[in-house]
């Protein structure tokens, strides 16, 4: 026994090596973001996702550099991070991955631990993905395969509730004694879900990204095709929908093709401020253990508070904390109970080593806290919250008042409609794509 548990703390110190090698090069990344200086990042983005190509957090790296190659203009390069990123989170999704319900060792269940497992990037990551690759694209001038991206996120945007509801069937009820239902309707459960990603029933449209709806109302609308045409409007309708308080006339008089003023305003979506950063936050849940009291000791991801928001100009599209909260609400019943079955097998182990020697399960107990963490991993190079505006064109140029001084942009052709996406950061970089419509 002693060698089996030797074992294991080697295996625990080199995923917890790994893990922080890859929170080291994740913290260079975001210094590097958070300040608009994507020419310095795009470099780093490409080197992370070599060096961690065969590591379980290559997912995350790939989508580093999709958006790092974007707003840099490396479109191809961009599309090939996309692609990748794409291809791993839909194999993840297809792959029978291991679980907890199907963990028969006792070792196995004290090693479970989220930040060791694959990134899988969430549905709305796929979404973005998606969306951004239809931008590549749109910049490229190939409408065809970018409208090919934009049907794709709508496809998975269509399926998201479904695709959630499903992670919770066919799970067990009762995992040695603990029920599903115990846990799910326990007080603390409540609070701490109220608490952190709010309380409430979720419309189906709450889990759509206002945004990537924008981008793909904006697209099909530069299209002359009556079905595209009626597809954006479609779109706009949904938009509405969801945002009742925005000026929605205002974006539909700017898009129309069949008068001269679609060249003299300009369609702007804004990205501004830093995706907010996951912490590890702790839950502890009182149960009786073969007739002892135990806690089950959780660790949940949560958004911390405080982070920039960035430019509050223009109309509001979507918020990335309020995107997260909402997807959060939704996979919370899977989340919970897997990580409640895997802090039972845990107590269960402890009980048992501690019968046979006070010292292991003494040991069992630290090896546990230790490794009792949160998979605070995201997709931290997104915006704070994305927002819309129409600007005039005059003589050439669009002004956009971002800090303290309005920042010019030279439109490519001031007779042809644009759709322009603008990234800033607190230190008023900015950068820019335009996009014909």
């Amino acid at each position: 026994m002693p060698t089996r548990l030797t074992s294991l703390f080697f295996f625990v110190a080199l995923c917890g090596c790994s893990a922080f090698t890859a929170k080291d090069d994740l913290e260079q990344l975001d210094r590097l973001t958070q300040q608009g200086l994507w020419e310095e990042a795009r470099p780093v983005t490409q080197r992370m996702a070599r060096e961690h190509g065969d590591s379980h957090h290559r997912v995350i790296f790939h989508l580093h550099e999709l958006i790092a190659s974007y707003w840099t203009a490396d479109l191809k390069g961009a599309l090939k991070a996309g692609q990748r990123a794409e291809k791993e989170m839909i194999d993840h999704e297809k792959r029978a991955t291991v679980s907890l319900r199907n963990l028969g060792s006792k070792t196995a269940a004290l090693l479970v631990n989220e930040t060791v497992r694959p990134y899988r990037g969430s549905l709305g990551d796929r979404q973005l993905v998606n969306t951004y690759r239809a931008l590549c694209f749109w910049r490229l001038g190939d409408l065809e395969a970018a409208r090919v991206e934009m049907r794709r996120a709508a496809d998975l945007r269509a399926r998201s509730i479904d695709l959630y509801s499903k992670m919770i069937q066919g799970s067990t009820t009762e995992k040695n004694g603990l029920k599903k239902d115990h846990v799910l309707e326990h007080e603390a459960v409540r609070s701490f879900q109220a608490r952190h990603y709010g309380d409430g029933r979720d419309r189906e449209e709450e889990l759509i990204n206002p945004a990537q709806v924008f981008s793909e109302a904006i697209l099909y609308a530069a299209s002359k095709d009556a079905k595209h045409q009626h597809h954006a409007k479609r779109l706009l309708a949904t938009l509405e929908k969801l945002i009742p308080e925005a000026d929605w006339e205002q974006l539909q008089a700017a898009w129309k093709k069949d008068g001269s003023s679609s060249a003299k305003h300009l369609v702007v979506m804004v990205e501004s401020g830093s995706a907010p950063k996951l912490r590890s936050e702790s839950l502890d849940l009182p149960f009786t253990f073969n007739d002892r009291l135990t806690y089950l000791h959780l660790s949940l991801p949560v958004f911390d508070v405080g982070a920039n928001q960035g430019s509050s100009l223009g109309e509001p599209l979507a918020n990335r904390m309020d995107l997260f909260n909402v997807e959060m609400r939704h996979r919370w019943p899977s989340l919970l109970w897997s990580q409640a079955v895997s802090a039972w097998l845990k107590a269960a182990v402890e009980n048992q080593l501690a019968k046979e020697n006070e010292w292991l399960g003494l040991a069992a107990s630290i090896l546990n806290s230790a490794t009792n963490r949160a998979d605070t991993r995201s997709w931290s190079s997104l915006p704070a919250r994305w927002r819309w505006m129409v600007l005039p064109v005059l003589d050439g140029q669009v002004s956009l008042p971002f800090g303290e001084k309005e920042q010019k942009l030279i439109v490519p052709d001031s007779e042809k409609a644009w759709f322009l996406h603008v990234k800033t950061n607190p230190s008023h970089r900015l950068h820019s794509a335009f996009m014909e419509r």
